[in-house]
């Protein structure tokens, strides 16, 4: 008699050498738990082997493995014993360095093996209900598979969120992707539960917006005088608008910001001892923003100085003609507004 799953022999009553038959059924349970096979692609017994020593024996076997394909050659007492596996067992093969598992249809990959939905993984971390994968690493790779690589995030609906959260003690500060049906949108947070709205990038139209303000990121203002400046003449001038009057042309700026880098170009020279002279103008006032275009140039710069301005105040630019000046031309003109 023998035990149905590892086919132990049992030790039966009033039988002599019990030992015997409990030594043997040690030295099957010694072979088979905890199986790591040697290799499972020889055919036939290697030239050396020591006790203990187990291989899956491969198809064509030979040798003292003839008609034992399949199965688990074990070396004991200088000879070799064989199990036949079962369904289910798992082994390690030594020269491959991976697990494999035994199923229906023979041996395959233990990642095959777990090949099916999973509840939960945890990678050196513990999964749970809502973090169904959990990684604990000092990083993780995404790599290509032969041409390119997508990460993806799936909302159900338009009210739900897909985004990529960022945290510090495990504490909200920084959330990057589509939440709720507003689109794409960036939002910082300093402790975590007040969260404030940075940038939106819209559906439909692909328009950015910052509704706190593009602190930093200097915005290029153009323009030109549409007509020639003529002697002795003052001309204001903003973009699309110039004129004689500043209340005709003054614009407000949008948010609290400054003015740099005024750069002004016309298509001549004002003549010898003559100039073009263009200044900021700030709520009907001069500032010290300014360039002038002296004689024998066509060009003048303001790379130093820099203007502040508080959200809806006014601005134009002043240009003013020297007496013998001559026509300037179409002048053009630009300027950085840095939002603060």
């Amino acid at each position: 008699m023998q035990s149905t799953h590892l086919e132990l022999p049992y030790i039966l009553p009033s039988q002599a050498q019990k030992h015997v038959t409990h030594n043997e059924a040690l030295r099957r349970l010694d072979a088979c738990v905890q199986l790591s096979l040697a290799s499972r692609s020889l055919d036939a017994p290697p030239a050396q082997s020591v006790e203990g020593e187990r291989f899956l024996v491969a198809d064509g076997a030979a040798g003292s493995w003839a008609g034992q394909a399949g199965r688990i050659a074990v070396r004991q007492d200088g000879g070799w014993s064989f199990l036949t596996p079962r369904q289910g067992w798992l082994a390690f093969v030594e020269d491959e360095d991976r697990f494999i598992a035994r199923a229906a249809a023979g041996w395959i990959a233990l990642s095959d093996a777990l090949d099916g939905p999973l509840g939960q993984l945890g990678i050196n971390a513990s999964a749970d209900a809502v973090n169904r994968l959990a990684l604990k690493s000092a990083g993780s790779l995404f790599d290509h598979d032969g041409a390119g690589h997508r990460l993806v995030l799936n909302k159900a609906s338009a009210p739900d969120t897909a985004s990529i959260l960022f945290q510090e003690a495990y504490s909200g500060r920084a959330e990057i992707g589509l939440a709720g049906a507003g689109g794409f949108a960036l939002k910082t947070s300093a402790d975590g539960e007040q969260w404030t709205e940075a940038m939106r990038v819209e559906g439909s139209s692909g328009r950015v917006t910052f509704p706190k303000g593009a602190g930093g990121i200097a915005m290029p203002i153009m323009g030109n005088s549409g007509s020639s400046v003529s002697a002795g003449q003052t001309r204001f001038l903003t973009p699309g608008l110039n004129g004689s009057g500043q209340p005709a042309v003054y614009v407000p700026v949008p948010v609290a910001g400054r003015f740099r880098a005024l750069t002004c170009v016309t298509g001549g020279s004002p003549g010898i001892g003559e100039s073009w002279t263009f200044t900021l103008q700030k709520l009907f006032s001069d500032t010290a923003l300014t360039t002038t275009i002296p004689a024998g140039s066509n060009q003048g710069v303001d790379a130093i100085n820099e203007v502040q301005f508080n959200a809806q105040e006014r601005w134009c630019l002043k240009m003013v003609a020297s007496p013998g000046a001559a026509n300037s031309g179409n002048v053009l003109f630009s300027l950085l507004f840095i939002p603060d």
